[in-house]
């Protein structure tokens, strides 16, 4: 049996994370963890796990280190329009989309944005759309 002095819980709403392959224009984009643990900018039916961050570099190269947010509010690239309220999904090239049947819902549209434009997402990781 183990014993444990403590239980600790990082309240951080980001982590850092190596990146798999190199990434262009990257802030503000959807990644999602590949099997060895590392970040690649999501595609579209794949299960989103968080944003790259604004203050992030455009273009990463494969292996470099990149904080992502992963829990509450931030910023996402609309790759199509998106009302306030819609649920949002990770799509191809890492923008975020309107969740449909069978996607995993990143989080929610705080804002309506057309495509090309940022958007508050709330993260929430709510599972997938009926």
């Amino acid at each position: 049996m183990k014993t444990f002095m403590n239980a600790v819980v990082d309240s951080s709403p980001t982590v850092v994370l190596q990146i798999a392959e190199a990434i262009e224009n990257a802030p503000h984009k959807a990644v999602s963890l590949n099997g060895d643990g590392k970040a690649e900018l999501s595609t579209s039916g794949v299960m989103g796990f968080g944003v790259i961050l604004g203050n992030t570099l455009p273009e990463l190269p494969e292996g470099a280190e990149v904080s992502v947010l992963i829990k509450d509010i931030g910023l996402i690239v609309a790759g199509e329009d998106i009302a306030a309220g819609d649920p949002v999904a990770a799509g191809d090239y890492g923008v975020a989309v309107t969740a449909g049947s069978g996607m995993f819902i990143l989080g929610f549209a705080l804002d309506s944005a057309a495509e090309g434009d940022h958007f508050r997402i709330q993260i929430t990781k709510s599972g997938y759309m009926p």
